[in-house]
């Protein structure tokens, strides 16, 4: 009874079970089997440092198979070092959303990852190591949103005419390095971290990509520095919308901030918790 029902529908059905209860009904016979052996829905979770192994057996088996991944691609806490991707354990034309969480790689194979999925529209980028660089270089056809999560003091660099949605965040103590070559297309940039980025010192945002909605979310010494620049801007006939919020320990949650008093209002509040959130549209 178990051999009737199609290969689509037996994966339709194990998508909604995690990977270990899905082998487990692997035995029912050999459709499902073969089932199990070809899921395009793939998520694990192991614990860091153990039992890795399995990973790289079924990600082997992916390879030899040719088997494709088919839209969407998450590796957490993974060692890809370990992994020959040039070989093409990870060929996905089809796929459309890459999450890279807690991964160890260097810049060779990132760039192999963008070129063996070239059509992705998603891209998150989380606290990953072995890198200095992260590059998207007109080499993501069709890239609409970009994350970039806690990247330390990898250099962060972008050229991408597709590109709607960039949000780029540091640790607090970490040097920012963000280089936004071109990005014409871009609707919202949002930028979360203590230091001041270079790209913004040097005057280089917004014209370089023009963005419509502009999100800064810093502490008070950050913003104070930005703040002549930003009520310049707000003078500009061109620019629709200017606010400014405070972020409430007590209360946990932000408050409107008078822009009219300009440095006034962020030294009122300054302390070293206080956290500021400036946005802008055009």
């Amino acid at each position: 009874m178990a051999d009737l029902l199609p290969i689509y529908l037996i994966h339709k059905i194990l998508s909604y079970l995690s990977f270990t209860e899905a082998t487990r009904l692997s035995i029912l016979s050999k459709t499902w089997l073969q089932a199990c052996s070809t899921l395009p829905n793939l998520e694990f979770t192991i614990k860091y440092r153990n039992n890795m192994k399995i990973v790289d057996n079924i990600m082997e088996r992916y390879r030899d198979g040719k088997i494709p991944i088919e839209k969407e691609l998450v590796l957490r806490g993974s060692n890809l070092k370990n992994v020959s991707l040039s070989s093409g354990v990870v060929k996905c034309n089809s796929l459309r959303k890459l999450t890279l969480s807690d991964v160890v790689l260097d810049e060779n194979m990132l760039q192999t990852l963008f070129n063996s999925c070239p059509f992705i529209v998603s891209f998150i980028f989380d606290s990953c190591y072995g890198l200095k660089k992260i590059e998207l270089l007109n080499n993501l056809q069709k890239i609409k949103s970009v994350l970039i999560w806690k990247a330390g003091n990898q250099l962060v660099k972008i050229q991408a005419p597709t590109l709607e949605h960039l949000s780029y965040v540091t640790e607090p103590e970490t040097s920012p390095k963000l280089d936004i070559v071109d990005a014409p297309n871009l609707v919202s940039l949002v930028y979360k971290g203590n230091l001041v980025p270079t790209i913004f010192v040097d005057a280089k945002l917004p014209w370089s990509c023009h963005p419509r909605r502009l999100l800064l979310e810093s502490n008070g010494t950050t913003i104070a520095y930005f703040m002549d620049r930003l009520m310049y801007m707000k003078s500009s006939s061109q620019l629709k919308e200017v606010k400014v919020y405070r972020f409430d320990w007590g209360e946990v949650r932000w408050h409107f901030v008078e822009l009219g008093r300009g440095k006034e209002a962020i030294r009122y509040y300054y302390t070293e918790r206080n956290r500021f959130r400036f946005l802008l549209g055009w």
